[in-house]
């Protein structure tokens, strides 16, 4: 499978990407995963998924979060690369204990887009409602979702967006859909397909 998962230091300045989020984006590309998937969970569950537009295989940990979450990715038409464990960076957070603490995160997506890059964390919604209960100087709840805010100050500063995703946002039917909208593209075309397949490349996140 040959990969097209690269993007340049001219696409990213094209994308109005500061200096410094144009240098980590391009390190991420140029390295390998920060961390082994699966190493801090409790269940250890590793996944290949396939993105085939990208030709390249990525990692996720849950079959009810990042599967759907890479399924969703691999039907955008704007899609330029997509990173599983970016580069770590480093944050200063707020414990359950109430005090600072430094410490070194990985997000678990970087995702170069049409509207630039974006990292993503993906987390069930009981543990996002747990981390917003026990360390609300670190992450918030409103009508716009989950916001981890020592990442999103840190990602500003390089002009790339941190997003939270809640498995609740996810949907196994629409992944579904598209897994076969997918392969329906090596058989014949219909008015239907192509209406559900407009449907599905507009982009939910």
């Amino acid at each position: 499978m040959a990969s097209a998962n690269q993007v340049t230091e001219v696409e990213l300045r094209a994308m109005g990407i500061p200096e410094l989020g144009v240098k980590y984006v391009l390190d991420v590309c140029n390295s390998p995963p920060a961390r082994k998937v699966g190493r801090r969970r409790r269940r250890n569950l590793v996944l290949d998924v396939p993105l085939i537009k990208l030709g390249v295989v990525l990692q996720g940990e849950s079959l009810s979060g990042e599967f759907l979450f890479l399924v969703e990715l691999d039907r955008r038409n704007d899609l330029r690369a997509v990173y599983d464990q970016p580069l770590s960076v480093p944050l200063l957070i707020v414990d359950s204990s109430g005090r600072k603490t430094r410490i070194s995160y990985t997000a678990d997506y970087l995702v170069v887009a049409g509207e630039g890059p974006k990292v993503y964390e993906i987390k069930a919604d009981d543990e996002l409602d747990e981390l917003c209960r026990r360390r609300p100087a670190d992450w918030s709840r409103d009508e716009l979702g989950y916001h981890y805010l020592p990442a999103i100050a840190y990602f500003q500063e390089l002009g790339i967006e941190h997003v939270t995703i809640p498995n609740s946002s996810l949907s196994s039917v629409r992944a579904d859909n598209l897994r076969l909208l997918m392969s329906s593209r090596q058989g014949t075309d219909t008015t239907r397909l192509r209406k559900m397949r407009h449907t599905a490349t507009s982009p939910h996140f």
